[in-house]
């Protein structure tokens, strides 16, 4: 399965390049087949970059600076488990209704959720990958932030996760089941 990885500051204080690569290189033994991170620029704009390759290829190319600039940042390395990570919209970060989100386990029942939950074209589903869904039940429950973290109980299989609303990104929701 995927490696996930990152950080949140609540203050002025960043990590450092050496505190941070070595981290993201290291999720590389949980998947290889594509790697990925998000960040956010001048505390409002969110900026992610993901490619078909192992995270050791990748992560050398990125802008550390300005990631390293940034209060929050996430990072993935995926083990393909549903969709090709030939297709960048099955790789992560997983940018879909109003939500970037890293995802490691499977979801069993994406196909369905999709299938009953989307209704507005701009719920189109990215690409196959089952972290999908995720990002589908989190927008449908934008109502609060407890209904926003309760409809994750909808989704069955496995999961540990990261990630932000687009329009509130300085609030990382992180959960697990």
């Amino acid at each position: 399965m995927c490696g996930i990885a990152g950080y949140a500051c609540f203050g002025a204080e960043r990590p450092t390049e050496k505190e941070i690569k070595p981290l993201w290189d290291a999720q590389e033994t949980r998947g290889k087949d594509a790697s990925g991170h998000a960040f956010v620029q001048d505390n409002v704009e969110t900026r992610f970059w993901k490619e078909a390759l192992p995270v050791t290829n990748l992560s050398p190319r990125v802008d550390w600076n300005a990631i390293l600039a940034s209060p929050v940042a996430l990072f993935h390395a995926r083990a393909k488990t549903k969709g090709s990570e030939k297709e960048d919209a099955n790789n992560h970060p997983v940018l879909a209704c109003g939500w970037i989100v890293v995802h490691n386990g499977v979801i069993g029942n994406d196909d369905s959720l999709w299938k009953h939950l989307a209704t507005k074209a701009s719920e189109a589903r990215p690409g196959e990958v089952d972290s999908s869904a995720i990002n589908l039940v989190l927008e449908q429950g934008k109502a609060s932030e407890v209904e926003e973290v309760g409809s994750l109980g909808t989704l069955t299989g496995s999961m540990v996760l990261a990630g932000w609303r687009l329009d509130n990104p300085l609030r990382v929701v992180l959960a697990r089941s």
